[in-house]
C-alpha cells in the first residue's frame, strides 16, 4: 500500500484544499452578493428598464459572470472538474426564467443554447479523461490495497481533488459492491498475509439479522399507515427504509469480507467498508489485553459490538483521517478479533521481524 491508502500515518496535507485557494465560504458569499444585487436590481430598476434588466441583464449576469466566477475562484483553484460549474450555469438559468417578463425580447433562449453547448463540450472532453483516472487510480489499487473500499477510494482520489468528497463517495459505492458481492468471493485473504476474523464471536451478524427483519416490518406497517396521508410521503419513507436496510446488510457483508491483516510488513484493520487503518511494523509497540489507559480521543475504534477487545499499542502517535477528511492523532488501535490469542503472536512476530531487520 502506499501512502494514500487507508487511514495512513503522516499525512498532514491530506485532504486539505492547497496554499491560496479561496475559502468555499467566500466563494458563497461572492455568489450569494452577486444574486442579492440582480435582486435588487429587479425590485428597484425604473420601469422603462424593467424589461432589459429581467430579460437581458439578469440572465447574463447569473448564466455567464456567476459560473465564471466560480470557475475561477473554487474549480479551477482546487484543480476540480470543470463539469461543475454545469449546475451553477443552469441555476442561474432556471432563476432568470423565473424573473422574465413575458412575451418580451429575451437573451434567455440565446444563453440557453449557448449553456447546452458548452454542456455537451465539456462534457465530451472531460468524461473520458475522468474515466481514465478513475481506472487507472481503480487499477493500481486492486495491486496494493486489500479492501474493496480502498479500491474506490483511490480511484475516486484520482478524479477528486478533496479527499472527504471522494471518501464518502468511496464509501457509498463500496456499500453497493459488498451488498451485491457473490458469496463465493466474501473472504479477503491477500497472500503472504494472515487474516483474522472479528464477527464471529461478537453476535453482530445475527444482531443485524435482527434488525433487518424487524425493519422489514416496520416497513410495511408505517407505509400502510402513512399513505393514508400521503402517498408520497409513504413512498419516499419505504425507499428510505429499504436503502436503510440495504445498507446494514452490505455492512454486515462487508465485515465478513474485510478481515484483519497481518504480515508483509503491515497490520492492515477496518471495520467493514469504513475507513480503516494501515500500520507499518516499526510503528507496533505491542498488543495489550488490558485497555492501556488512553484517553478516547487518543484510540482508534475498531472493535465489533459486544466483543472482548485487545489494543494494538503504538511507540508513537499517529495521524489518522477519517471519512469526512478530519485529522487527529490516535496511540493505540482498538480491536476484536476472534482469535485474540493468534493474533497477537502474529503481530508480535511482525514486530520481531522488523526489528531483526
Amino acid at each position: 500500500m502506499n501512502a494514500n491508502s487507508l487511514m495512513k500515518n503522516g499525512l498532514p496535507g491530506a485532504g486539505r484544499p492547497p496554499r491560496g485557494t479561496v475559502p468555499v465560504i467566500a466563494v458563497l458569499g461572492v455568489i450569494a452578493l452577486m444574486y442579492a444585487i440582480d435582486m435588487a436590481v429587479l425590485r428597484f430598476v425604473p420601469v422603462f428598464a424593467a424589461v432589459y434588466s429581467a430579460n437581458f441583464a439578469v440572465p447574463f449576469d447569473l448564466m455567464v459572470c456567476v459560473p465564471l466566477v466560480f470557475y475561477l475562484l473554487f474549480v479551477r483553484k482546487r484543480g476540480i472538474t470543470p463539469i461543475a460549474v454545469l449546475p451553477v450555469i443552469y441555476a442561474g438559468g432556471v432563476v432568470s426564467a423565473f424573473v422574465a417578463v413575458p412575451g418580451a425580447p429575451s437573451a434567455l433562449p440565446v444563453l440557453l443554447g449557448a449553456a447546452f453547448a458548452v454542456d455537451i463540450a465539456v462534457l465530451v472532453c472531460e468524461v473520458p479523461r475522468l474515466a481514465r483516472a478513475f481506472r487507472a487510480g481503480y487499477r493500481e489499487a486492486r495491486e496494493t490495497d486489500a479492501y474493496p473500499a480502498e479500491w474506490f477510494a483511490r480511484a475516486f482520489e484520482a478524479v477528486i481533488p478533496n479527499r472527504a468528497a471522494a471518501r464518502v463517495a468511496a464509501t457509498e459505492l463500496a456499500m453497493w459492491y459488498h451488498l451485491v458481492l457473490p458469496r463465493h468471493r466474501a473472504a479477503v485473504a491477500p497472500k503472504g498475509r494472515e487474516s483474522f476474523s472479528y464477527h464471529k464471536k461478537s453476535g453482530f451478524l445475527a444482531l443485524v439479522g435482527v434488525v433487518i427483519v424487524l425493519g422489514v416490518i416496520e416497513i410495511v406497517v408505517v407505509h400502510l399507515l402513512v399513505s393514508r396521508f400521503s402517498v408520497v410521503a409513504a413512498a419516499v419513507l419505504t425507499a428510505a427504509s429499504i436503502y436503510g436496510l440495504a445498507w446494514l446488510g452490505s455492512f454486515a457483508r462487508s465485515v465478513v469480507a474485510c478481515p484483519i491483516l497481518v504480515g508483509e510488513g503491515r497490520l492492515t484493520a477496518t471495520w467493514g467498508f469504513l475507513p480503516g487503518i494501515d500500520l507499518p511494523a516499526a510503528s507496533i509497540e505491542r498488543v495489550a489485553f488490558a485497555d492501556p489507559g488512553f484517553e478516547k480521543s487518543d484510540v482508534l475504534d475498531l472493535a465489533t459490538m459486544g466483543a472482548k477487545p485487545c489494543w494494538v499499542v503504538l511507540r508513537e502517535p499517529v495521524e489518522v483521517c477519517g471519512m469526512t477528511g478530519r485529522a487527529r492523532r490516535i496511540r493505540a488501535v482498538k480491536l476484536s478479533p476472534d482469535e485474540a490469542d493468534a493474533f497477537a503472536r502474529s503481530v508480535a512476530r511482525l514486530v520481531g521481524e522488523e526489528h531483526a531487520r
